[in-house]
């Protein structure tokens, strides 16, 4: 989904979307890496702008976008994902979303779904602290993405899905619920095609968000 016009879709993505903190932007078919893309998008409109990453070593910049109006409080960090990138599967231009209440061009739900999954097993299994927190929001975004996964006729059976993201779903599933056995999302891993055993014991209560994800994401 490369486009000379880059600059204004990812502007009327920010723009379009209420109460947004950070957003992620995935481009098919670029001929040009992450660090050239958001030059081009600092380039193209001065809203963007980057600033050296915290990391220690680093030679990445990390990406923000201010709106018109708005101070410190109101920036948006823009991540700029390419698919290999962090696991995220290449898909075809038709199998983008534009179903969504916004109309805005999004990745296919499942893939969505089961990236944010896997977004909270890998910062499970972090060593840094900035990132084992982060399951928290990950495990509150599940309890409300799971559910309209469901209601909006995501299964593991789409053409769309790599068998390899799949079979790594299965056992994160499991850990998810196991982990949270009290979780609202049991019978929409069900519904979705995942096996799921019965109720164990209680165990940790799933962490509230202060705002629900149907904001961030339009479904």
């Amino acid at each position: 989904m490369y486009e000379p016009f880059l600059s204004l879709r990812a502007y009327s993505l920010i723009f379009s979307c209420e109460l947004v903190q950070d957003l992620d932007i995935l481009i098919l078919n670029s001929p040009y890496d992450q660090e050239t893309i958001k030059r081009m998008l600092t380039g193209a409109n001065p809203a963007f702008y980057t600033v050296a990453s915290k990391t220690i070593g680093a030679t990445y910049r990390v990406l923000w976008y201010r709106p018109p109006g708005v101070l410190w409080s109101g920036l948006v960090k823009v991540d700029i994902l390419l698919p290999g990138i962090m696991d995220i599967p290449s898909f075809s231009d038709t199998d983008i979303d534009t179903s969504n209440s916004r109309r805005l061009p999004a990745a296919p739900f499942s893939i969505v779904l089961l990236l944010k999954l896997q977004a909270w097993s890998q910062h499970r299994a972090a060593l840094k602290f900035y990132l084992i927190s982060k399951q928290y929001t990950d495990a509150s975004d599940l309890e409300t993405l799971v559910p309209l996964a469901a209601a909006n006729g995501v299964r593991i059976s789409e053409a769309v899905l790599p068998s390899s993201i799949v079979e790594a779903a299965r056992n994160r599933v499991l850990e998810y619920l196991r982990i949270y056995p009290e979780s609202i999302t049991t019978s929409g891993w069900r519904t979705i095609g995942f096996s799921v055993p019965q109720q164990p014991p209680r165990s940790l209560p799933v962490p509230k968000r202060q705002y629900p994800y149907s904001r961030r994401y339009p479904y």
